[in-house]
Parts: C-alpha cells; sequence; structure tokens
C-alpha cells in the first residue's frame, strides 16, 4: 500500500513494496516552476535542508544570470556597470564561448539586440527591417568578446574591457543555457549530500540513478506528427492511449492540405464561400444589403480617421471582422493577438483603463472563450 503526505509544496512518497523513499521538491524559478524528485535512502540530509540547498542554487543563479532581473549581475553588465563577476558568471561565459567556437559562430549568447527585435528576448517589438538587422548584426556576436572574463587585481570586472576593439558593447542573453545549466547545478550539490537516485526538472532536465519504481529514469522526446495523415494520427493517439502520466502530442497541419489554390491562399480559403471545386473560381453569390462585418470594418475606419485613441482588437480574426482596411491604415492602432480570446477581452479592458477606446472584434460563437475574463476583468 501506498500513503501519500503532503507538507505544503514537500511531497513524501513510501512504499512498502520497495525500500527506496522518494520525496518531491517543487517550487517556482527561472519564470516557471521546478520539480526536483530524490530518493532518501543514505542522504546525509533532511526533506527541508534539501530544499533549503535547491532554492538557494535557485536564487544565486537567478540574481547572476537573469536577464529579466534588472538588478541580477548579467543585467547590469548589459547595463555598462561595474561588476564583480562569480564563479557562475566565470563559468557559463567560458562555456557559451567553447560553443560559440564549436558551432562555427551559430550558437551566439551575444546576440540580445536581434534577440529583442524579433521579439524573443526581454523585449517585444515588431518584426524588424533589413536595414535594422543588418545595424544590429554589426555590434553583435562573441567574437567581439575576449575568449574569457579577465577581472582586475580587485575582483572587478568593467564591461567594455572585454570587449575587442571598438564599438558598442555586445548584449548577453544566457536564456539559451542557464536551465540546463541550472539543473546541472543542482544535481551536483544533491550529490554531495549523498543522493544517488534523482530527476531535477527545471525547464530542463537532469536524471540519474532509478525512478521511484526500481527502474532507470526514462525521458522520452519524440518528432511532431503529421496531422495530415489519418493513419500516421490514429497510430500516435494509440500509443497515447497505453502511456501512463501526463502526455503531450504535437500534430502540424497544413491549412487546405490537398487542394491546391486553399494550399496556395489559406486565407482567403478559410471560409470561402462558393466555388467551382474543378477550377477554384468563386461563384458569386446575390447580397441585397453589405456583410455585417463590412459595415463595421468601414465606419471603424472613418471613427478612426477622426479620433486618434481608436484601437482594434481581434483574437485572428482580421478577415471575417472586416478589418483588413484598418490594419493596413493604421498599423500602430491594431493588434492581431493570435487564438487569445481571452487576452483579447483582457487586454481591451486595460487600454480603456488607460484612456483609449479600444474595439474588440471576436466572431460570437468564439466569445464563450472570454467568458471569465468578460465576468472577472471586465
Amino acid at each position: 500500500m501506498r500513503k501519500i503526505v503532503l507538507l505544503a509544496t514537500l511531497v513524501l512518497l513510501a512504499s512498502c513494496a520497495r525500500e527506496s523513499r522518494y520525496i518531491a521538491v517543487t517550487g517556482y524559478a527561472q519564470g516557471g516552476t521546478y520539480t526536483v524528485k530524490i530518493n532518501m535512502k543514505g542522504v546525509d540530509a533532511s526533506p527541508e535542508e534539501l530544499r533549503a540547498g535547491v532554492d538557494s542554487i535557485l536564487t544565486l543563479v537567478d540574481t547572476t544570470l537573469s536577464g529579466y532581473n534588472k538588478l541580477s549581475m548579467l543585467s547590469r553588465f548589459n547595463a555598462g556597470e561595474t561588476i564583480r563577476p562569480n564563479a557562475i558568471f566565470r563559468e557559463i561565459y567560458s562555456l557559451s564561448r567553447q560553443w560559440y567556437e564549436a558551432s562555427g559562430g551559430a550558437f551566439d549568447v551575444a546576440a540580445g539586440p536581434l534577440f529583442d527585435a524579433w521579439g524573443f528576448g526581454f523585449k517585444n517589438d515588431r518584426l524588424p527591417s533589413d536595414e535594422t538587422v543588418a545595424g544590429i548584426l554589426a555590434s553583435c556576436g562573441m567574437g567581439r568578446l575576449k575568449p574569457a572574463v579577465v577581472t582586475a587585481p580587485d575582483g572587478t570586472l568593467v564591461p567594455k574591457d572585454l570587449l575587442l576593439g571598438e564599438g558598442p558593447l555586445p548584449v548577453l542573453n544566457f536564456n539559451a543555457i542557464a536551465q540546463g545549466y541550472t539543473a546541472d547545478l543542482v544535481a551536483l550539490w544533491l550529490r554531495t549530500k549523498g543522493v544517488k537516485d534523482m530527476l531535477v526538472d527545471i525547464g530542463e532536465i537532469f536524471c540519474d540513478g532509478l525512478n521511484p519504481s526500481g527502474k532507470p529514469w526514462s525521458v522520452g522526446i519524440d518528432r511532431p506528427v503529421d496531422g495530415n495523415d489519418i493513419r500516421v494520427v490514429v497510430t500516435a493517439l494509440l500509443r497515447l492511449k497505453n502511456m501512463k502520466g501526463p502526455r503531450v502530442v504535437h500534430f502540424i497541419t497544413r491549412k487546405g492540405k490537398g487542394y491546391a489554390p486553399a494550399e496556395a491562399d489559406p486565407v482567403t480559403w478559410h471560409a470561402p464561400g462558393r466555388f467551382n471545386p474543378e477550377t477554384g473560381e468563386k461563384i458569386p453569390g446575390k447580397r441585397d444589403a453589405d456583410r455585417y462585418q463590412d459595415v463595421l470594418g468601414g465606419v471603424l475606419c472613418e471613427l478612426a480617421d477622426k479620433d486618434k485613441s481608436i484601437i482594434a482588437i481581434t483574437p485572428a480574426m482580421t478577415g471575417g471582422s472586416g478589418l483588413t482596411e484598418f490594419a493596413e491604415k493604421y498599423p500602430d492602432r491594431f493588434f492581431d493577438v493570435g487564438i487569445e480570446e481571452e487576452h483579447a477581452a483582457t487586454f481591451s479592458a486595460g487600454l480603456a483603463a488607460g484612456g483609449l477606446k479600444p474595439f474588440c472584434c471576436i466572431y460570437s460563437s468564439f466569445s464563450q472563450r472570454a467568458y471569465d475574463q468578460i465576468i472577472h476583468d471586465i
């Protein structure tokens, strides 16, 4: 019989059928959650001590490498402030340099401005122009930095001293390796406490020894599934049916698959109306009045011409909501938030609270996705 005792975020799993005594320590780290599963057999520390030690490591990594924590060592380095590099900063810089050279420059943590320009980094801007990208490239790259961190006799580092030649200092972004590096740090520390069987999950996973069932850990990652092939889809679902625990499958589909006109122009063919399937030619219908969405789009453009506080928001319904013209005329006042009715509703509420006049355009049949936001946030 298995007994489960829950103490805050500490879960103790004990089984009479085996000698292992697993605990699971969970919490928050690096913008998400972490889970560390540990077999306490032969461990020279209490569960509380292990939890405190793991949290201490995660805090140290955050205050050293986080680009979102404006007071971290990395953020201060990127701001040009003099820092006193610790062992973590030195080691991850050295590892980044090694992988930069081994990959021929493909792996590059000194491309921060490019991340920001494309919306993948600490900022989220619109897509950059080719000219903008070319200008940013001139100030990026680990090739413009010295191969190792060398400090002054007092242990301090002036960021500009790492620069080779002239020009602006490249912005560092360690997000690509921070989670894996952190998982390794936690695992190394747990070993010093006598832990032999463990799984460390901090976005990246480290596992060693045996799992709670007494078998080697198994972490399975499979390629995405072709969602347009019904036989492949059925096979994937049958595999999932026979698996235990949480399961995620990634289906990739091509919109309009099998019909050339729809594959070439999926937006137009999302709701094409009547057409000749052999030629793809549209069959015009008789309409006694304008469509509701066309009236909405036209009136909204007229109002926006006179009122700069008018904003249009839609969750991936630009054409169907009649907002194509608005998006072209006022790109800075139009927001397609993707298939996120919930966000569209709350985002609109925030804009209204800030004094703007948002028009949130959602098909009535899809508005149910935003019921909670409408009731609680609006």
